[in-house]
């Protein structure tokens, strides 16, 4: 898989990526984080974003339709220069590890309408499109899910989601990717890892289709490298 991000520097360990393209075929993502209707907010504009939300929602209704609009023509200039990429993956966290960061009705008003546009106007070109969170996320779990992602990743397991609950709420037309505990594959012992990683299989593939084996959040800085080669042979 090979991810493209323009404005954030690599992340993933440089040993993490080659062991990864020497493994798998290569599956060319658009991670533009500014590409989706509503961003990852900076802790430093947090507060300001979150009061908006009840003191200015038709402002970020408006600012929602012009992200759509650059959106649209961003992947549109892709797609007239001969289609280079597969997808875009969405990464924009909607959630802490207790709960969303928007109430039901909030997510109904502020994201879903725009999230739903931005899909159908990636797939009317022929892209598919992953829809990132980390956090707990199956209190909106169902909304998202009408919104007609090609897939769902993190699954965290870090703020309680559970792959069998998601399954029967997702349906069976939606990839779920990920809920390998990443966290716990940085802190945890051989063993817990091991098991952890077994888990996250068994269940994901209980239907036998529809999974995308995956760590939670990323392969990040710090993560031990034996580590992630034991979970690709348990895979394997």
């Amino acid at each position: 898989m090979s991810i493209y991000n323009p404005n954030t520097p690599v992340l993933v360990p440089k040993a993490y990526y080659s062991l990864f393209l020497k493994r798998y075929s290569m599956i060319s993502l658009h991670t533009h984080k500014r590409c989706e209707i509503m961003y990852i907010i900076s802790g430093k504009a947090e507060v300001n974003a979150f009061c908006r939300m009840y003191e200015d929602e038709e402002g970020l209704c408006e600012e929602s339709e012009r992200r759509l609009e650059s959106s649209a023509d961003f992947a549109s200039k892709i797609n007239s220069d001969g289609q280079l990429l597969d997808g875009f993956a969405l990464c924009s966290d909607y959630c802490f590890n207790t709960n969303p960061f928007f109430s039901p009705e909030k997510f109904d008003t502020l994201i879903v309408p725009y999230l739903k546009k931005e899909i159908d106007i990636y797939r009317s070109l022929g892209f598919y499109t992953i829809k990132h969170s980390d956090g707990n996320i199956t209190p909106i779990i169902r909304q998202i899910a009408e919104c007609r992602p090609d897939a769902i990743h993190s699954l965290d397991p870090q703020g309680g989601v559970k792959l069998p609950e998601i399954r029967k709420l997702t349906g069976d037309s939606i990839a779920l990717i990920g809920n390998v505990n990443c966290g716990l594959l940085q802190t945890g012992s051989d063993e817990e890892c091991r098991a952890d990683v077994i888990r996250s299989l068994s269940e994901g593939m209980e239907r036998g289709y529809g999974y995308i084996f995956s760590t939670s959040n990323c392969a990040y800085t710090g993560l031990p490298l034996k580590i992630y080669e034991m979970m690709n042979e348990i895979r394997c």
